[in-house]
């Protein structure tokens, strides 16, 4: 029985310790940006699931800007309390300025990509509430990131333009 139990705790921390390595491929090694972000991010997620968003947001600043960013919340049909609230639940990071957005979204769709990160529950700040909290000081899309530095990471995924390799 004893050696079972060690095999079992020998075999949980090698995942464990899997799980915390990372290696960063630099964007001029990979010299694609949605593929920049499935390698280091998406394939890599569980090194940063369960850390707060400043560390992937620092890991992304490495090679990317960013450039604009939006917040996703919670549908407020899904609210706990009842009242309908929305609460924010992810961030959406874009390398490209609101207007290349904007231009991508009206005009080619196809080479739109979104790099989105997926906050762990239970969701604790009301989407109204959380913009009536954001300091006066934030001017720039990097600032915004910054305001959700201590939300934890649960989920790391690229919509839009995916060629994932074979």
């Amino acid at each position: 029985m004893k050696k079972i139990v060690s095999v079992l705790f020998m075999a949980i921390l090698a995942l464990n310790v899997h799980a915390q390595n990372y290696t960063y491929r630099s964007l001029s090694e990979i010299k694609d940006t949605t593929q920049f972000l499935y390698q280091n991010f998406v394939l890599q997620k569980s090194y940063f699931i369960g850390k707060p968003f400043s560390v992937l947001l620092e890991a992304y600043k490495k090679d990317l800007r960013v450039g604009y960013v939006a917040f996703t919340v919670t549908s407020s049909w899904d609210d706990p309390s009842g009242n309908h609230n929305n609460y924010i639940n992810g961030v959406d990071l874009y390398w490209v300025d609101e207007y290349r957005l904007e231009y991508l979204f009206d005009h080619d769709m196809d080479e739109l990509t979104t790099f989105r990160a997926v906050f762990k529950a239970p969701y604790i700040k009301e989407e109204h509430a959380f913009y009536n909290t954001v300091p006066d000081s934030v001017e720039t899309a990097l600032d915004e990131a910054n305001v959700l530095k201590d939300f934890i990471v649960d989920d790391i995924m690229i919509l839009g333009k995916c060629h994932y390799p074979k």
